[in-house]
């Protein structure tokens, strides 16, 4: 699970990337918006990373991890 936050004057851009434990799936997302909604949108990739597989390769990164 990777991330990078940028600002510009008051604008924040948000990118998200999960990716398989051997790198051959990824999911990707980028959100942008105020500084001042921060939070949300960093709520906003997570669910959007999240519903588009993200959760799923953690979980799967998780059981090899716990055996």
């Amino acid at each position: 699970v990777g991330g990078h936050a940028t600002v510009a004057g008051e604008r924040l851009s948000l990118a998200g990337r999960v990716l398989s434990v051997d790198g051959s799936r990824t999911v990707e997302g980028r959100v942008e918006g105020t500084c001042a909604e921060a939070e949300a949108l960093g709520l906003r990739l997570a669910e959007e990373l999240a519903a588009e597989g993200g959760r799923d390769l953690v979980e799967e990164a998780r059981a090899q991890v716990d055996g």
